[in-house]
């Protein structure tokens, strides 16, 4: 009900010559126009990074490079786009992480965080801590999906995981 509920507007307003979030989801569903300037730009920044994944895939570029291997390629465009600046962040951690880190490094943090997570929620019936970790896990990574790695939200999700972490090894042992 609630996607017919978004969707139905979306095609209504896809129709009209408006702007706004809902004319802009009915453009990409509807219409596979998927604008630059879609969700404060992301797109215009995505777009670009999909195309640096193949400079060095299997490592990446090195820890906190995206700004270096993104504005090499994409500044000037960039210094167009967003009146006069350069990117730092991808505005999605999972593509930074491919950037920097590469498949492997990629593959590893998806890998950690999946584990964990369905180890928690297994373990879920016998100890109600690990669904608040699970949970919060991954409400931290759908953010991931629009963001980028902040100061002082990242660290509490590396306590989530510890937490959840403990609680499994925990329930494994009793």
């Amino acid at each position: 009900r609630a996607v017919i509920g978004l969707l139905a507007p979306s095609f209504l307003a896809a129709k009209s010559k408006k702007s706004g979030v809902l004319y802009e989801l009915g453009q990409m569903v509807f219409h596979g126009n998927f604008k630059d300037s879609f969700g404060h730009n992301r797109l215009f920044t995505w777009k670009r990074t999909l195309k640096l994944t193949g400079l060095k895939p299997l490592f990446g570029s090195g820890p906190d490079t995206f700004c270096t291997v993104f504005n090499e390629r994409f500044g000037e465009e960039s210094k167009t786009f967003f009146g006069g600046r350069n990117l730092d962040k991808a505005h999605n951690e999972y593509l930074q992480l491919l950037i920097c880190s590469g498949i492997t490094g990629l593959g590893a943090f998806l890998a950690f965080i999946g584990s964990l997570t369905a180890s928690a929620f297994r373990r879920a019936a016998d100890n109600p801590l690990l669904v608040c970790c699970g949970a919060a896990v991954i409400a931290y990574a759908v953010h991931a999906f629009f963001g980028y790695s902040l100061p002082i939200n990242t660290p509490l999700m590396w306590v989530l995981l510890g937490l959840a972490g403990a609680a499994v090894r925990v329930e494994e042992k009793a």
